[in-house]
């Protein structure tokens, strides 16, 4: 999620927070914004050449090039996949970017059924908790009726019409 330069990643169920104004950078901000904010890959074959050469994470690392995918599902960034070489100028190429777009495919439905099967579950355990609820408001209303009849020495006559 981006907002205000601030981008959020969830990882592991942690919130990890990039700000562009952050003093040692862990993933590159303006290549993961931008490829965010276009939901196009990006393909970079000389960091030290291209329009994020100036990026702080860059500057600090030696990375020779790099490449950022966006993981998609019915149009929706639902991730990113970022992945760098440190040694090869040009290592990624466009039958890589192939590859990636069958895994990206595969990992946004994954996300996406991991997302409906965490919410049925969450259905699943308020739906016990209520059925636990009337079962137990059940017990007390039959126990109490049960006193009721076995303490009164007096038939009881119900008539129903």
């Amino acid at each position: 999620e981006m907002l205000n330069g601030v981008v959020e990643i969830m990882f592991n169920d942690q919130a990890i927070v990039l700000e562009n104004t952050d003093t040692r950078p862990i993933l590159p901000f303006s290549m993961i914004t931008y490829v965010m904010r276009t939901k196009e890959p990006m393909i970079i074959g000389n960091i030290l050449t291209s329009q994020f050469a100036s990026d702080k994470y860059y500057l600090e690392k030696s990375a020779a090039s790099a490449m950022c995918f966006p993981i998609l599902l019915h149009n929706e960034l639902r991730g990113i996949i970022y992945l760098e070489n440190d040694l090869l100028t040009e290592a990624f190429n466009k039958e890589r970017l192939e590859i990636l777009n069958i895994f990206g495919s595969q990992a946004a439905i994954s996300l996406e059924n991991s997302a409906l099967y965490s919410n049925l579950e969450e259905k699943v355990n308020e739906r016990t908790a209520e059925l636990k609820a009337v079962n137990q408001a059940l017990y007390l209303s039959e126990e109490r009726f049960s006193k009721a009849f076995l303490c009164n020495p007096d038939p009881i006559c119900i008539m129903l019409k």
